[in-house]
């Protein structure tokens, strides 16, 4: 099949002058590696051939832009690092794109977005759940190509009941949900819990490896995530507990910042929420704020604190 595509697409040919065989070589590896190979060998290739359809137009006319129009499969949220973290891992390791949602929810765009069929959703966990503004930006944005979803939230210590709610989540989108998986990573959440010591995070870190290495199997394979355990508790705090958590804890009036201030605008670029603003050389905070947490932890002059706790 290559053969004939690159005979084909012979620059010399008549029928097809925009098209150069590296391009098709080069797309075609990109989705020979991303097929999902439980797929009937048909199915496969009657996927390769709509997608080639669909890439090889007039505008093809390069490699660049052949590469401009890839596919996202691992999108993720993060305020302090953690998902991110493990995000890079994951598209490293899967030879996969990476898509930063905060960029999107930052700037109000819910336009489409193509993704490979399967489609990894990383975030941390807010309050037992997947962050709110995740969740509105995802109920809002199209995924065109997008079948399969698996979750993989970061914690402290327990997502609770969250798999249940992104299963909703996927429900309500049309897409099948493979599960969601829990990573512990470093307390961040230093509104309400100390944060650890350099050497116990990088304990942490390297305690969570074996988690990644699990989830990155699971998605690589097509394999849903193991169900996470279904106690009381943990529908309890994904439950009633959640709503509580934001309406009486997610709040910016306690912020501050020092003198060591140097009116960068680190903390106004991160806000995912466009919630902060400079006057007079210092951030000063709305009400939209989600306590991601980003303005503390990228703070380069350690300025911004949260009351006494940070």
């Amino acid at each position: 099949t290559i053969i004939l595509l690159l005979i084909s697409c012979d620059t010399r040919s008549k029928a097809a002058p925009f098209i150069h065989p590296y391009h098709v070589v080069i797309t075609i590896y990109g989705y020979l590696s991303s097929l999902n190979y439980t797929d009937s060998p048909a199915k496969r290739q009657q996927k390769m051939c709509r997608r080639l359809l669909a890439h090889f137009s007039p505008d093809c006319y390069n490699v660049k832009n052949i590469l401009r129009r890839s596919f996202h499969m691992i999108l993720y949220f993060s305020g302090t690092g953690n998902s991110k973290y493990v995000a890079q891992r994951m598209a490293e390791a899967l030879n996969q794109s990476l898509l930063s949602m905060n960029d999107r929810i930052r700037s109000h765009d819910t336009s489409p977005v193509e993704t490979d069929e399967r489609l990894v959703i990383v975030t941390p966990t807010y309050a037992w759940r997947i962050p709110r503004l995740v969740r509105d930006w995802l109920l809002e944005t199209e995924f065109p190509g997008a079948a399969q979803v698996w979750f993989i939230m970061t914690c402290g210590s327990e997502i609770g009941h969250a798999g249940r709610y992104n299963r909703s989540l996927c429900q309500t989108k049309g897409l099948t949900d493979m599960g969601t998986a829990q990573i512990i990573m470093p307390e961040n959440y230093i509104a309400m819990f100390d944060a650890p010591q350099a050497e116990e995070a990088r304990r942490i870190v390297a305690k969570a490896q074996p988690d990644i290495d699990r989830s990155i199997a699971a998605v690589r394979e097509g394999r849903p995530f193991p169900p996470p355990h279904d106690r009381l508790y943990d529908r309890f705090m994904s439950g009633p507990v959640n709503p509580i958590f934001y309406a009486c804890f997610v709040k910016s009036s306690a912020f501050t910042v020092s003198e060591a201030c140097t009116g960068c605008g680190q903390c106004v670029r991160r806000c995912p929420t466009n919630s902060i603003t400079l006057r007079d050389g210092r951030p000063v905070w709305g009400k939209g704020c989600t306590h991601c947490m980003a303005c503390i932890c990228y703070c380069p002059t350690s300025a911004i604190e949260y009351g006494k706790k940070s």
